[in-house]
């Protein structure tokens, strides 16, 4: 158990206003590394972010949530659109003792960046994420400002580690633990035993062993949601003040992309509708008017689904939420249930109009299931987006126009085209690994759905996936009947810019 859910939710005004103390933990999202949005999170790729989305910390609340007996803050410099400059005064100005950060592939250069700045100012750095996981001892080796790196679910593996050095008094400083000399000294006993973490002995990068999931996430204290810049948090169709709330954790799915096979494998842990409920009300309180659902398969429980449908329904709170699917996991009556409950938008994770492809990379859903969903959503008031992938191993000049053409044809209120990515941890990258996939020189912090393209296969080379992505985005927007509502909706990077020349021949 660690510790009672409730008791912290509604933190005191005094720690959440006051920003002049140093703070003992500071939990950071850094700056951008180009000014445009960027996704970081625990619980899916990062990427650059669509139609300029701004995604919710809730990974650094939860982390901030372990610590009631430590000064705790959470700097989300790229939701504030802060310079590197003035991250970089704020770091000096109020340093932390520990520096706590989630890394991401296609921001690692930003995210090392910012543990370095960190480490100038004289803190303990930390890195943590999906992508952290899986190549923990490259990051240690690549960055000496680092000092420890969370593997798999970060929560109490951060709470032991702050525990365990801490529990030394005013020392050690941070630079025992620093990585200029690589020595933890008389810590090495303690940290040794702290499973799932990364570090270093004697100057060399050292992985623990792992730690087992947690298995109540009812456990965990709710986030502290008061100490994100809510009203910063956006996205298309979304109204600010925004927040996220993880309703579980894994998927029974074999998707050979995903990347909750890094930290999650096969396992599925939900929380109880009454824990999110509880959740639901804070934000309530905090002048949220806008939730995404966020969970690697949010219907994959009916019955917590409904049950938290109807406690809404009973109790409130009078809060629009979104969520994302897959197509065969829904019925009618759950769909009415999330309706009446203030469900206005569902992303159907609808990939390929391929079966071939479908069940070739693990999805396992059929193509005649989509309309099934779609309609059934629609009589239930719930808008239908559609997100569909390019590129998937077996993915061919034939397979791609398919995909185009099913999304033109479902009229969903809006689609987003993404590359198939392979990550270190999961099995599309020891696919291409292994078969010689991966485009020549391409790193795995390039991995980015927008691309460039890092898939390269014999019959459909990289450049090709990047050409049937910009067109898929000019088709989507140029159908008929449709393209002054869609081009608000355009990504802002080479799906807008390439409108202007019209379609390309294939």
């Amino acid at each position: 158990m660690i510790g009672d859910p409730l008791r912290h939710a509604m933190p005191t005004a005094e720690m959440a206003a006051d920003d002049s103390r140093r703070p003992d933990l500071l939990f950071v999202n850094p700056p951008s590394p180009d000014g445009d949005t960027w996704i970081r999170c625990q619980h899916r790729a990062g990427q650059r972010a669509p139609d300029g989305t701004v995604w919710p910390q809730t990974a650094l609340a939860q982390l901030a949530a372990l610590f009631p007996d430590r000064e705790v803050a959470i700097l989300d410099a790229a939701a504030r659109r802060s310079s590197w400059q003035q991250f970089s005064l704020e770091l000096e100005r109020r340093p932390p003792r520990w520096y706590v950060t989630l890394v991401a592939g296609p921001t690692l250069e930003s995210d090392l960046l910012g543990v370095a700045l960190a480490k100038r100012a004289g803190t303990l750095t930390v890195a943590f994420g999906p992508a952290a996981t899986p190549v923990a001892l490259e990051l240690l080796q690549r960055c000496p400002a680092l000092d420890f790196v969370l593997c798999g679910e970060p929560e109490l593996t951060l709470r032991e580690l702050v525990d365990a050095v801490d529990a030394c008094g005013p020392g050690p400083t941070p630079d025992a633990c620093s990585s200029d000399d690589g020595q933890i000294c008389h810590l090495t006993p303690g940290l040794t035993a702290i499973r799932g973490l990364a570090w270093r002995r004697d100057g060399e990068p050292r992985l623990n062993a792992p730690r087992p999931l947690i298995p109540r996430l009812d456990d965990l204290p709710l986030p502290r949601h008061d100490l994100l810049p809510l009203a910063a948090y956006r996205g298309p169709a979304i109204e600010a003040p925004a927040a996220m709330i993880v309703t579980g954790r894994g998927c029974p799915g074999r998707c050979s992309f995903c990347l909750k096979h890094v930290t999650y494998g096969h396992s599925v842990r939900l929380r109880s509708p009454e824990h999110i409920l509880s959740e639901l009300g804070f934000l309530e309180r905090l002048g949220v008017r806008h939730v995404y659902m966020q969970a690697d398969l949010f219907t994959v429980c009916r019955e917590q689904v409904a049950t938290l449908c109807r406690l809404m329904q009973a109790e409130g709170p009078r809060v629009r939420w979104s969520c994302a699917s897959r197509v065969d996991t829904v019925d009618g009556e759950l769909l009415q249930l999330m309706g009446r409950a203030g469900c206005r938008r569902i992303t159907w994770a609808i990939e390929s109009a391929s079966d071939m492809l479908l069940w070739q990379n693990g999805k396992g859903t059929r193509a005649d299931e989509i309309d099934r969903a779609i309609a059934l959503a629609r009589a239930a008031g719930i808008e239908c987006w559609g997100s569909f992938l390019i590129g998937l191993p077996g993915e061919t000049d034939e397979t791609v126009p398919q995909t185009i053409a099913l999304a033109k044809r479902l009229s969903l209120q809006r689609v987003i085209f993404e590359l198939a990515v392979p990550r270190p941890g999961t099995p599309l990258w020891a696919q291409a690994a292994g078969r010689g996939w991966l485009r020549q020189g391409a790193h795995w912090a390039d991995a980015d759905v927008c691309g460039p393209a890092i898939l390269d296969y014999p019959w459909l080379r990289a450049t090709r996936l990047e050409h049937w992505l910009e067109r898929a985005y000019r088709e989507w927007a140029l159908r008929p009947g449709s393209l002054w509502s869609q081009l608000q909706h355009l990504a802002p990077a080479r799906a807008a810019a390439s409108l202007g020349v019209g379609l390309s021949h294939t």
